[in-house]
């Protein structure tokens, strides 16, 4: 048994305990925590603060071989352009070993459970015996409506073999302007009875707003590019929510990653319409492609059901859940850092059904994060901050 202390401690509910305590065994497993009624120099004391393990609800481990992209500047659709040109510009062993860094990485700075989308098997052996437990969404998209059955088929083929391999996992839609009308159909046959976990980029940039309202902007020049007229912009779909609302079933868990240029009303019919809707934050990434924040407080004023994620090495070249976190309280010091702690740790942990992470509770093994450079509640959190995982 081991017991260590820290000047304050995240159980992933509520406010920190203040000169705390907290005792578990060899496996991880939390035995006993609460108050120090006294020093005790045989303990070892951790300065600065302690969290339960963060669960990343938001990554694309499959992108780690791509480095930010400076087409960034030009907005999303900068940003997919060259996605599409460098992704598949690396050798298997150098995208292979990049994932291992990532996956090293988000281990040892904390983080303890992740939602991966994939879109290829390209990570499944490579996580296999790592301690991060994982959720993968398996996505799908594809505006060619020929090719919807066969984009599924695919689908339903990396399932299996995520499944097979001991992973939980999911087949999700990609984002509102990604998928044909076809594709929508066919997953929605696959996913309406189901519980299965879903995973949705949403009101990411303007151009998606713009492209689905108008027909115009840089996304819509992206597809006249290529070549592309997608279905569903001959139709009667006038914004990012008329398209969410035909795409998605509406009694699955949701996951709704972005939100960049969300508004008040689109916020509140999600609410009404889908039984359990999720808001997923991953504003690192979002100040590299749009230059903009998410509205927080909006959705804080909505609902507490909120996560946070790191996205990709795309666009993120930190994938640091600390860092994430510090970002949003620069452009929202008024949210307590216990909030933000809840919405890296326990409402991820919940969202995906993980009931032994995300708080510190007897019995539990969430892992434990040391804070290091935290000096208190009431403090923004320095740049001198920093995450270090303690035990498993």
């Amino acid at each position: 048994m081991t017991t260590i202390s820290t000047d304050f401690l995240f159980t992933g509910e509520g406010k920190p305990l203040q000169d705390a305590f907290i005792r578990y065994d060899k496996q991880g497993i939390i035995k006993d925590y609460g108050i120090c009624k006294r020093k005790n120099d045989s303990i070892r004391h951790y300065p600065g603060a302690i969290c339960p393990g963060f669960i990343d609800a938001h990554i694309h481990t499959e992108l780690s071989h791509i480095g930010v992209l400076r087409e960034t500047a030009a907005g999303m659709a900068g940003f997919i352009g060259g996605l599409a040109r460098v992704r598949e510009k690396t050798t298997k062993e150098a995208r292979e070993n990049s994932i291992i860094s990532t996956i090293n990485f988000l281990y040892n700075q904390g983080v303890s459970g992740a939602g991966d989308i994939c879109n290829e098997p390209v990570s499944f052996s490579l996580k296999h015996n790592n301690q991060i437990k994982w959720h993968h969404f398996i996505e799908c998209f594809g505006t060619d409506t020929a090719s919807a059955d066969e984009i599924a088929s695919k689908a339903d083929q990396l399932h299996i073999s995520s499944e097979k391999m001991g992973f939980q996992s999911s087949i999700t839609p990609h984002a509102t302007y990604s998928l044909s009308n076809a594709l929508i159909r066919t997953l929605n046959k696959k996913l309406i009875n189901t519980n299965d976990l879903l995973s949705y980029h949403f009101m990411e940039s303007r151009e998606e707003i713009e492209l689905l309202t108008y027909r115009t902007g840089a996304l819509a020049d992206l597809f006249k590019h290529w070549g592309i007229l997608p279905d569903f912009l001959t139709g009667g779909i006038k914004s990012p929510l008329d398209q969410l609302l035909v795409s998605l079933p509406k009694y699955n868990r949701l996951l709704l990653v972005h939100n960049t240029f969300i508004d008040n009303i689109t916020v509140k019919i999600i609410m009404e319409t889908f039984s359990d809707p999720w808001f997923c934050l991953c504003p690192v990434s979002n100040l590299t492609i749009s230059g903009e924040l998410p509205p927080v407080n909006l959705l804080r004023s909505n609902t507490d059901k909120i996560v946070i994620g790191t996205d990709s090495s795309a666009s993120n070249e930190h994938l640091s859940m600390i860092e994430e976190i510090r970002t949003i309280q620069k452009a929202y010091p008024q949210i307590p850092i216990h909030e933000l702690i809840t919405w890296a740790t326990s409402n991820g942990a919940t969202f995906f059904g993980w009931d032994q992470l995300g708080t510190i509770a007897s019995g539990k093994s969430p892992g434990l994060v040391w804070l290091n450079g935290f000096i208190n509640p009431d403090e923004p959190l320095s740049q001198a901050t920093k995450t270090t995982r303690i035990i498993q």
